[in-house]
Order: structure tokens, then sequence, then C-alpha cells
């Protein structure tokens, strides 16, 4: 049985999320007077150049050479995709569809807050929906609609997700919901680079967004490929979360509109 705390926190997880990314856009353009387009840009961008256009490079690269296999090197090589795609889709964005847009600084965050509730739903809503389905199925003996479908071979793969679910941590279920909330606002931060970089013509700050996010996640994968206690794993995250914040802010701050 997948214990009812685990179930009442993935809910939560699941609701918050989708909450979250609604609220946030309203509060954006209720108190900030940010305008709606940007929003659903960042999250058409965050589509389409993470999981469309960075998967497909992915696909490419760890089927054909052994960087998987390698932690730093895997590392390394995540960040870097993961900053030159989504930190270029960005400038794109700011440069073409939304540079009309750049006046307001409050589409800056507007814009951020899309590309990292799309990013949330995707990986964290998507997934608490899975799993609730799979553990409703699981508490009312109906495992066996788990394996109606699947591929041969994909038996093991079944059985060890149902384990998971069964043994893991009901906290599991929320620590997603946390390193979500830290990275949207690593989203946002970042942002507020290309936003400045594009508006005031200085392209140094694209470049300082992509090492960011490079950075960032190079830290993320490492660590939690360490073995490290997700605890430590979320603390590093929240850091570097306060870190680009503060960073951005300045930036922000600074602009007269």
């Amino acid at each position: 049985m997948v214990p009812v705390p685990s179930i009442i926190f993935m809910t939560i997880s699941c609701l918050a999320v989708f909450g979250f990314a609604v609220g946030l856009a309203v509060f954006l353009k209720k108190k900030k007077g940010a305008d709606l387009l940007p929003f659903f840009v960042g999250a058409a961008v965050m589509f389409l150049f993470a999981f469309v256009l960075e998967n497909l490079v992915h696909s490419v690269v760890l089927t054909n050479t052994s960087t998987g296999s390698n932690l730093l090197l895997y590392s390394i090589y995540g960040g870097l995709m993961a900053g030159l795609f989504e930190e270029t889709g960005r400038l794109i964005a700011f440069k073409t569809v939304l540079k009309k847009k750049l006046d307001k600084k409050a589409n800056a965050l507007m814009y951020g807050a899309g590309h990292g509730c799309f990013e949330a739903i995707w990986i964290l809503g998507i997934a608490m929906i899975n799993n609730l389905i799979w553990s409703i199925l699981i508490n009312s003996g109906n495992t066996a609609l788990l394996y109606s479908s699947v591929t041969e071979g994909m038996e093991a793969q079944i059985s060890l997700t149902i384990a998971t679910l069964i043994s893991s941590s009901p906290f599991v279920f929320l620590a997603g919901l946390i390193e979500r909330s830290f990275a949207i606002v690593i989203q946002i931060s970042l942002s507020v680079f290309v936003w400045y970089a594009v508006r005031e013509k200085r392209i140094g700050y694209y470049f300082c967004a992509l090492a960011l996010h490079a950075v960032i996640d190079f830290l993320t994968a490492f660590v939690s490929g360490s073995g490290v206690s997700i605890i430590l794993v979320e603390l590093l995250i929240g850091v570097l979360a306060l870190i680009s914040a503060l960073s951005a802010g300045k930036i922000y701050t600074k602009v007269i509109e």
C-alpha cells in the first residue's frame, strides 16, 4: 500500500504547482502591471528549446557517447546544454516576439514566471498526477492494470516504480515542490539578466546568465548524483536561488522605466 501521507503530499504538490503558476501570473499582472504575453512566450520557449531541441541533442549525444556514464562529465555537459538552450531561447524571445514589451520591467518577471512555471508543471505536476493514478490503482488492488499495456521487458521497471511509491518517505513528494519553487526563483532571475542584456544592448549579461545557469545545473546534478542527502541538495538549490535573486535584484532595481 502507498502510505496515505504520501498520497496527501502528492496531491498538495500537484495542486500547488498549478495554483502557483496561475497565482503568480495574476499577481504580476494586477500588482506589477505586467503583460500576460511574456508568460505564455516564456512557457513556449521552455517547451521548444528545453524539452524539444535540447532533448534532441541529448538523444544523439547520450546515445552515441559515454557521457552519461561519467557523473562529472555528464554534469558539466548537462549544465552547459541547459544554459545554452534556455538562455538563447530567452535572448531570441526578447529580441523578437517581446521586443515591444521590454519597457515594462515587470515583463522580465512575467517571462521568467512562464518559463519556470511551465518547467515545474512539466516536471513535477505531470509526475504527481501519474503518481496519484498509480497510487490509487495500487491501493485499490488493481496493480495488474499497470502491467496490462506495457511492452515486453518493461515489467521490471513497473515493479521498481511500484516498490518506490510504497517505500519512499512521504517527504520525497514534497521535496519536489520545494525544489521547483527554488527553480522558479532562479528562472525569473535569469530572465532579468537576459531582458537587461537585450533592453540595454549589453550582451555580456546574456553570457552571465548562460554561465550562471550552467554552474547551477552542474552543481545540482553533480551533488544529487553523488548520493548526498536530499535535504542538503534542497539547501544547495535554495542558496543558489538566493544568490541568483540578489544578483538579478540589483539589475532590476537600477533600471528606470
